[in-house]
């Protein structure tokens, strides 16, 4: 199994931003598509290619829209590992 360390850099005093970042990562790899990609990335533009892969395809909720109560249908058709 790949294992992947993410290191980011920053400038004191951004802790939550730096949380968020670290979040964004965590949702990015636990996809096992994306981490293929990352996996056989040879530079940048791979792993952006690979980003932007993985948006086109996901659906994001706004934490603060969403209701707990409510029941969130699954959509009518999901592609299929090959087509992503």
């Amino acid at each position: 199994m790949p294992t992947f360390l993410f290191i980011l850099l920053g400038p004191a005093g951004k802790a939550r931003s730096y949380n968020e970042i670290g979040r964004a990562i965590a949702t990015l790899m636990v996809d096992d598509l994306f981490s293929d990609v990352a996996y056989k990335a040879r530079d940048r533009e791979d792993l952006i290619a690979g980003i932007d892969e993985f948006l086109d395809e996901v659906i994001v909720l706004p934490p603060g829209e969403w209701d707990p109560n409510i029941r969130i249908e699954p959509p009518k058709k999901v592609p299929s590992a090959e087509k992503r």
